[in-house]
């Protein structure tokens, strides 16, 4: 991580470009505050929170004009590889979801095409913005039991939560090296955390956010094809004439 930052500096640097960066919410480590914002102490002490912490201080301290739009974790809107649709949501036709820490805990959520559009619109202003904006992009905050209530809503079932099976990953970390990282976070799923709204509604007071139900609708369209569901906005819409 510190080569490629290094290069990624060099390359800003001869080029006079604004680096855009995407952020986590690793920085902020076990413990942190419930409201993660711009001033939120950077206190984590496992290794993925370091490496975060060390390459957002060379940033800082290239001194040159970098945007760090700081998300939780993906939603998508076609199938990624990320925590939701390959761990979280594979038996949602079974009515299931997978929630790898407490249901009733807020955790913090980005869908992944209002993330690119907020950074397109901070790129478009950046000769405004401060030399180094660190950016909290609020994106969703849900639980395990609101997400299963807004999936049930779109499915036309009840969705079951079921806990993940950390013991599965726990066995695959000698063949898999990159189970330790997950294992590194577990914390934020029983750490309530939530981006802070602030920040970016001041600097794009024009900006606006799928609603939540759409935004779950098209993460999930890949396993829902074919079984009719449909959202009210759905039915409303005219239906072209065979």
């Amino acid at each position: 991580m510190p080569e490629l930052t290094d290069r990624l500096i060099d390359a800003a640097r001869s080029s006079g470009a604004t680096i855009l960066q995407p952020a986590n919410v690793y920085v902020f480590g076990e413990g942190a505050p419930k409201l993660l914002g711009t001033d939120t102490p950077h206190r984590a002490r496992n290794r993925l929170g370091r490496v975060r912490i060390e390459m957002e201080e060379r940033l800082r301290a290239s001194g040159l004009p970098v945007i760090l739009l700081r998300a939780g974790n993906f939603l998508d809107d076609e199938p990624s590889g990320n925590w939701f649709d390959k761990v979280m949501v594979p038996n949602l036709r079974k009515g299931t979801l997978t929630w790898p820490g407490n249901p009733m805990i807020p955790h913090a959520w980005a869908w992944l095409p209002d993330l690119a559009e907020a950074a397109r619109m901070l790129a478009d202003c950046r000769t405004e913005l401060p030399r180094f904006a660190d950016i909290p992009f609020p994106g969703f905050t849900l639980s395990g039991q609101e997400m299963a209530a807004q999936l049930g809503r779109i499915v036309g079932r009840d969705i079951a939560i079921r806990p993940l099976r950390w013991w599965m990953l726990q066995l695959a970390q000698p063949v898999c090296g990159s189970a330790g990282g997950l294992f590194e976070m577990r914390y934020l799923w029983d750490m309530p955390h939530r981006l802070d709204p602030a920040p970016l509604a001041r600097l794009l007071p024009e900006f606006r956010a799928t609603p939540v139900d759409e935004a779950l609708r098209r993460a999930t369209a890949h396993l829902t094809a074919g079984t009719g569901s449909r959202t009210p906005a759905d039915a409303a819409a005219p239906r072209r004439a065979a």
